[in-house]
């Protein structure tokens, strides 16, 4: 019975070692903002900091005109573009990620120009990682 309860107490010693800390409820983050013609085309980069994970819950998602051509705006996760559905499950972001808006803009065939109109939201939860 002892060499059972020793195991068992190993083993539970032994994975507690590989666990990667617990979350504590840090704080609601909300950034927003808007594209207007003559914008720079990325909004602000927003960084997840030391010792921080983010839970995305909301995204305002690419948007489409006439339902072809590139989004004309869209999110950016860790340099990647990202085409997000309204029915999208959270998005986990570790120490050091990054996440923007891109404004793509739209070429008109009257036009040599882009649509550069947009509004975006980002809706984050920050969790505090304890060892």
């Amino acid at each position: 019975m002892k060499k059972y309860v020793c195991i068992i107490a190993f083993l539970l010693i032994g994975f507690e070692g590989f666990g990667q800390g617990n979350l504590q409820f840090n704080q609601v983050l909300t950034f927003k903002g808007e594209f207007i013609i003559g914008s720079p085309e990325f909004s602000t980069t927003y960084t997840v900091p030391v010792g921080k994970v983010w839970k995305i819950e909301y995204l305002t998602k690419s948007k489409f005109r006439n339902g072809t051509g590139y989004p004309y705006l869209a999110p950016v996760i860790n340099g990647t573009p990202m085409e997000i559905d309204a029915d999208s499950s959270p998005i986990w972001l570790k120490s050091g990620d990054t996440i923007a808006y891109q404004n793509y803009g739209y070429y008109y065939a009257s036009q040599s120009t882009y649509r550069l109109d947009g509004t975006w939201l980002i809706s984050i939860i920050e969790y505090n990682i304890i060892p």
